[in-house]
């Protein structure tokens, strides 16, 4: 379902994630541990997740018990149990996990850079909230996102394995036509508003950089490039890794990453060192991005980067559940059933050329957000 960053607003972020948090803790008619029991007893998993643009409810059984297990997920999506004591218990285990998140200097990087670049909205929002707007949050609230993004114009199912599409559908039919029609008031997409640089310390030995450029949208016809482009730069074969931490040693780990959004994404690289090699380690990494954005990948590389994300993506393809996770999220967002297929065509067609191009249009063309981590001391 559509959901994630963009239905959230300050005031009340890290609602996603205590929302799908709570969908496991029971149904209207089963407490958590009588669900928890039904859904073990099938040998089975029914489980949800939050992320940058969606909600996601997933699962797996034996074929025999698929009748069963959509029992379960229908109940949790026409009539969650969100019940207060769940609530009150789910909250401080999140509330827990944002005080730890806020003592990570890799987790303050990411949020601090995320922060500057998007504004107080979108992928700006912190995934788990503050501690003001989850002290905010209610079961109320919660049953009314619920109610807002679970709509059967706003979501997609995929089920994929030994099934008979002329014996499931009358069954899907029965179980979920009950979703409320209609799709929630559309969002805006994000703008960026920022660049620049920001500077922040932590009690911790080490130092950690975050240097994030506006990525493209989940529909760009750029994805197919970055995703070759973030597979060069993350990859312990390539030109991050290889210059920085095993030729320079300046750094403890180093690496890049990326998502696609609505309107926009985000791609950045980011490296770990000892505060006193944090100078030369920036301008390293700092030059091997504006290399990138000058030259590309060249050939020889690009055909390793294209080799290993064929692999992968072979790799990930063998899994049910993956690929329907895949194909349900291409189709909520327009892509296509298909997309995972076209858009490996389109990384094997891709050319120096093209990735170069891609390549100085998203590092070459304006200033980053860049974040620095320091110790206190």
């Amino acid at each position: 379902f559509r959901a994630g960053l963009p239905s959230e607003t300050p005031s009340t972020a890290g609602l996603n994630t205590l929302h799908c948090s709570l969908l496991p803790q029971g149904t209207g008619t089963l407490t958590g541990s009588a669900f928890a029991q039904e859904v073990e007893s099938l040998g089975a998993s029914l489980r949800a997740s939050s992320g940058n643009n969606s909600s996601i409810l997933s699962s797996f059984c034996l074929k025999p018990d698929l009748p069963r297990l959509l029992d379960l997920a229908r109940d949790v999506l026409l009539d969650p149990g969100l019940r207060e004591d769940d609530f009150s218990r789910q909250r401080d285990v999140q509330l827990a996990d944002l005080r730890e998140a806020l003592d990570d200097p890799v987790k303050t990087a990411f949020r601090e850079m995320r922060q500057a670049l998007f504004g107080a909205q979108h992928y700006g929002l912190r995934r788990l909230g503050t501690e003001e707007s989850l002290a905010g949050l209610s079961p109320d609230i919660i049953r009314a996102h619920h109610q807002n993004i679970f709509r059967a114009d706003n979501g997609v199912l995929a089920l994929f394995g030994d099934l008979e599409p002329d014996q499931v559908l009358p069954l899907l039919e029965e179980q979920f036509s009950a979703l409320p029609e209609g799709a929630p008031d559309p969002v805006p997409p994000c703008s960026v508003e920022g660049s620049g640089e920001i500077s922040t310390t932590l009690d911790r030995q080490q130092a950690v950089l975050a240097i994030g450029f506006p990525g493209a949208a989940v529909d760009s016809p750029d994805a197919a490039a970055l995703e070759l482009i973030h597979e060069h730069c993350s990859n312990m074969a390539g030109p991050l890794f290889g210059r920085i931490r095993e030729e320079l040693g300046l750094a403890y780990f180093v690496s890049a990453t990326q998502f696609h959004g609505i309107g926009t994404g985000l791609f950045s690289f980011y490296l770990g060192t000892a505060p006193e090699q944090l100078d030369l380690a920036r301008r390293e990494l700092l030059a091997a991005i504006a290399r990138l954005a000058e030259e590309g990948i060249p050939d020889d590389e690009l055909a390793a980067a294209k080799n290993t994300v064929v692999a992968g993506d072979a790799l990930q393809n063998q899994s049910n559940r993956s690929m329907a996770q895949t194909c349900a999220i291409n189709t909520l967002f327009g892509l296509g059933e298909n997309h995972h297929e076209e858009n490996l065509d389109r990384i094997k067609a891709l050319t120096h050329g093209e990735i170069r191009e891609v390549a100085a249009k998203y590092f070459g063309s304006r200033e980053p957000v860049i974040a620095t981590v320091l110790p206190k001391e």
